[in-house]
């Protein structure tokens, strides 16, 4: 016989819900595909220079693959997958932003200069917001998701993880589960 179970019977259940389940689907999808945009769009970017194209190609399918393994970590609820989160976070930053800046310098010097200033400075201008938006989501998407990793009670139920590494107990422990104390 199927028996209906009350609300309060799921919480004995582990699964990744909520923010947690928006960021593996980001890592998934959004993640990947950006990968995939900066694998095909890296050699490009500095096509004069094939060997600064091929590192940026390389570490494009590090970054892919990076993204992907972070998503089924954290999917898979290891304990070390909010770690491996965290450096992919910074990976990210520190990857995105210097390709940001190569891709806006390209972009600057494929404006042709043969064109009336007004409509010069319009295209430098769109150029410039535009990398300066994408900066500032970069720095809000990883800043923002590292701060939640940090802080979310969720989190820390799904990952519980004591001054030495080991897993603590979560709720009433004394204090042991709270990332605010472990440096």
């Amino acid at each position: 016989m199927d028996e209906f179970r009350k609300p309060y019977e799921y919480m004995e259940e582990k699964g990744i819900s909520g923010f947690l389940l928006v960021y593996f689907l980001m890592l998934l999808a959004q993640e990947t595909l950006l990968g995939v945009i900066t694998l095909f769009n890296g050699y490009n970017l500095l096509s004069g220079n094939r060997i600064l194209g091929t590192i940026i190609m390389g570490i494009s399918v590090f970054y892919i693959l990076f993204s992907l393994f972070s998503s089924i970590v954290l999917k898979k609820l290891k304990k070390f997958a909010v770690r491996v989160s965290k450096v992919f976070l910074v990976f990210r930053a520190v990857y995105l932003i210097p390709y940001l800046i190569f891709n806006t310098i390209s972009q600057i010097r494929d404006i042709p200069y043969n064109i009336d200033h007004e409509k010069y400075s319009n295209m430098l201008g769109s150029i410039i917001v535009s990398a300066v938006v994408s900066f500032l989501l970069i720095v809000a998407f990883s800043v923002g998701w590292y701060i939640y990793l940090n802080r979310s009670k969720k989190v820390r139920e799904l990952f519980p993880v004591g001054i030495d590494g080991s897993k603590a107990p979560v709720g009433a422990a004394g204090g042991a589960n709270d990332r605010a104390d472990v440096h």
